[in-house]
């Protein structure tokens, strides 16, 4: 469907809901030489269905009515009115909806039509006979669409600031469904198109909401016109309506469908207009068409972070650019709306053994600007009514580091409500460069190290944490860490610091301690003994000292000559 105007963004849907009621006229213009086929049966079906889908969306906040406003004739050709410019198509219509207007203020009060705050009538729709251009291929007939009046034009004493406009007749030549119709009462609310409104251009055609799951892709066709789908979550987010709570911590969560009182969840990103909405969808009633069941999540991005080329503007947008524009998904490759499916065939979770979305998962809980969500949803299951159940979790805690000269020890917990864990993997690396990996070690208790070696003093680098699940990665969680300072011209020492060790210095039992040396910038090689037997740190990094002793470090220097450290250990 062709728009012959740009949308405003967000029509102070907000301030309108301040009202109880909401009204909107619904006006039957028609020409000298094109009549409608149906009559005031079909109209009042027709208005009395578009109240009652828009009351099931909005739950009675506020309560919608549309009226059906009389039959108005123009007296000229619909040719005038219908034909396309360069502008785009039927650049005249709004003369003859302004001409309707001035005539049906003879028959009807527009301040009814007013919608608080505004003293502007935007609250608008225009039928008009036939079938649409796309579906009768006449360029001479009418497109769906919604425009923003500019100049001024009158009904009465109130300003038209704009109108949508839907065509009588479906594909078929059967009266058409509420479905389109609705649609263009949906950008009056203020909504976006969803769908790619700029087809091949801007990289190709994006999936948008696979057309069905949304009245704003190409839900409206749904049931052939007749079931347009419930509101999803960016609709009500984009509104500022619905139910939306924000969600940030761990526990267990159920949703029931969206349908039931509009609520679904909200997981808020590191820039402000970003964010992963999360639903429950179930195929019944006005979702009756939409293809399945399931959670459903978008990926929202309202941000004034960067989208990518537009081909219709000439340049890269920002997301909110691409709102303000209604150019919401015309880039495949930064969908500002974009599903998290799990599967090319589906887009409800579960799919199949798919019953995660994380940090690593495909797709993956993940931010346009590369960060990840340090909680990861889990075990999503829908029961019979509908109800989406999951655990969301923290995969991965308590993260540290302990920082050497040359070397790193990471530390971390998995939450082991997590079943199947393969392994962890730990990535090191400085700027873009990767420059190490390590395999983690479970300890216990979801307990699990690794010490990456070789590194440089006074560096900083990035170190990333991730789970293998069944084969697959599932989440990393991210830390930095810089090593130590390397003191040179100084001799080289075995390093204690933080051993557990009672005040005069001794060791308690079962302490543990890291082997390392310090300052040894030029050992090539350094072996450790304690009483003279050869030793070595555990899985987690350290060595745990038996007893008292004599604890050897033998360095072997780059020139061949060897050096010994020697610390007597007492542990009491």
């Amino acid at each position: 469907m062709k728009r012959t105007c740009l949308i405003l963004a967000l029509i102070l849907l907000a301030a309108s809901g301040l009202a109880s009621e909401r009204k909107a006229l619904v006006l039957f213009v028609q020409f000298q030489d094109l009549k409608f086929k149906y009559g005031y049966e079909e109209f009042s079906a027709m208005t009395d269905s578009l109240g009652m889908y828009f009351n099931d969306q909005f739950h009675g906040e506020p309560v919608f009515s549309f009226r059906r406003g009389p039959l108005v004739t123009i007296e000229e050709s619909h040719a005038i009115y219908g034909a396309n410019g360069t502008a785009g198509a039927d650049v005249q219509m709004y003369k003859a909806v302004a001409q309707a207007c001035s005539i049906a203020a003879d028959s009807l009060s527009f301040a009814d039509f007013l919608s608080y705050p505004s003293t502007d009538i935007r609250d608008l729709l225009i039928v008009v006979p036939g079938k649409s251009e796309q579906d009768s291929l006449d360029t001479e007939m009418f497109s769906p669409q919604f425009v923003t009046m500019k100049g001024n034009y009158y009904a009465g004493r109130y300003r038209i600031a704009c109108y949508g406009l839907a065509c009588e007749l479906d594909a078929g030549g059967s009266f058409a469904g509420i479905g389109t119709i609705a649609h263009e009462y949906c950008h009056i609310l203020g909504l976006s198109d969803l769908y790619d409104t700029d087809g091949e251009g801007s990289g190709g055609v994006s999936k948008g909401l696979w057309g069905s799951l949304g009245i704003m892709d190409g839900g409206n066709a749904n049931g052939g016109g007749h079931c347009p789908p419930n509101f999803c979550a960016a609709d009500y987010y984009a509104l500022g309506a619905g139910k939306g709570e924000i969600i940030r911590n761990s526990g267990n969560y159920t949703l029931e469908p969206i349908d039931v009182q509009g609520r679904y969840f909200i997981f808020e990103g590191p820039r402000s207009g970003e964010a992963f909405l999360v639903e429950s969808r179930i195929d019944r009633g006005w979702d009756s068409h939409i293809g399945g069941r399931g959670m459903v999540i978008y990926h929202y991005d309202r941000s004034d972070g960067n989208a990518l080329w537009s081909t219709w503007d000439g340049r890269e947008l920002t997301a909110r650019e691409r709102w303000d524009l209604n150019r919401v998904n015309c880039n495949p490759e930064h969908q500002c709306v974009e599903l998290q499916a799990p599967d090319p065939s589906s887009p409800f979770f579960p799919h199949g053994d798919i019953e995660s979305f994380a940090s690593e998962t495909d797709p993956a809980f993940r931010f346009w600007d590369g960060n990840t969500s340090h909680l990861a949803i889990s075990g999503i299951t829908q029961d019979g009514e509908g109800n989406v159940s999951f655990s969301l979790i923290r995969p991965i805690a308590a993260l540290t580091v302990t920082p050497f000269q040359n070397s790193l020890i990471i530390s971390w917990k998995c939450d082991q409500s997590i079943s199947g864990i393969d392994s962890c993997k730990v990535v090191c690396s400085r700027g873009s460069e990767r420059l190490s990996t390590g395999k983690g070690t479970l300890l216990g208790n979801g307990l699990w190290s690794c010490t990456i070696d070789k590194l440089s003093p006074a560096t900083t680098y990035r170190v990333a944490v991730q789970i293998m699940k069944n084969g697959s990665p599932f989440f990393s969680a991210g830390i930095s860490a810089s090593t130590m300072t390397m003191r040179r011209g100084t001799f080289p020492f075995i390093y204690l610091k933080g051993a557990q060790r009672n005040s005069d210095g001794s060791f308690a039992p079962g302490a543990r301690i890291p082997l390392q040396v310090f300052n040894a910038d030029k050992a090539q090689e350094i072996k450790w003994y304690f009483n003279g037997e050869g030793i070595a740190t555990g899985p987690d990094g350290y060595y745990t000292i038996p007893g008292s002793g004599t604890l050897r470090a033998e360095i072997l220097l780059e020139d061949g000559s060897r050096d010994y450290i020697i610390k007597e250990i007492e542990v009491k």
